[in-house]
């Protein structure tokens, strides 16, 4: 009896090792990690960045967060990572990363995004919550491409590049985040001469526009 107890013990420790991740991540995201650093190294980088593949467990390399029972990579804060002028990015590489639900990308002097690699290529991601795109240099183009991120809970735009009139049909492209629950636009050089589009936005609970031009009017229902 004693010895047929503690083989089941052996076969429950087999299968629970089974579904570990030994090295802590899965080998294609960690390939992807290294795709990524490839991508924003430059000769004035610093910071995690540099460490990344000095050991195997990719969820323990900086700006890397794993889920703890699968091992996939769900947050990536990649701040302050590339230097330099401004440069484009090629969004498609973070696609291997399913289970993504934080990206951060916070000054890091991005223009845009290689042509047909942008940020709508992303909408697969269905369970990407959080993009901040903070301290970049983005125009008014972002809008459309992040317009199929219907997962969206938060997004920041934070002093970017976006210039105009951000009106009823201007805010089209951001209706369709039905999801989104925070926006912040703050330190942007446009103006936003009728917020009444927001309305569509139903989800919506906090708004950032600090140092914008506002022309009325704002009669905001509900």
């Amino acid at each position: 009896m004693e010895i047929m107890k503690e083989c089941w013990i052996l076969v429950m420790i087999l299968l629970l090792r089974g579904s570990w991740c030994f090295d802590g991540c899965l080998e294609h995201e960690r390939i992807a990690l290294l795709q990524l650093k490839f991508e924003f190294i430059s000769s004035s980088s610093s910071y995690d960045m540099p460490l990344w593949g000095v050991n195997t467990d990719c969820c323990n390399w900086g700006g890397v967060k794993c889920n703890t029972t699968t091992g996939h990579v769900v947050e990536l804060s990649l701040d302050f990572m590339r230097r330099g002028g401004d440069w484009y990015l090629n969004a498609s590489l973070f696609l291997p990363f399913q289970q993504l639900k934080n990206l951060s990308l916070w000054g890091n002097n991005i223009a845009g995004c290689i042509k047909n690699e942008g940020f709508e290529r992303l909408s697969v991601l269905d369970n990407l919550e959080l993009l901040d795109l903070s301290f970049n240099h983005f125009n008014n183009n972002i809008l459309s491409s992040l317009s199929g991120l219907s997962s969206l809970k938060f997004l920041y735009l934070y002093e970017n590049r976006l210039k105009g009139i951000i009106n009823i049909e201007g805010g089209e492209e951001l209706l369709k985040l039905s999801n989104l629950q925070y926006l912040d636009l703050g330190y942007n050089n446009f103006s936003i001469n009728n917020l009444s589009f927001l309305n569509g936005l139903s989800s919506l609970k906090g708004l950032y526009i600090a140092n914008i031009q506002l022309k009325g009017p704002f009669d905001l229902k509900g």
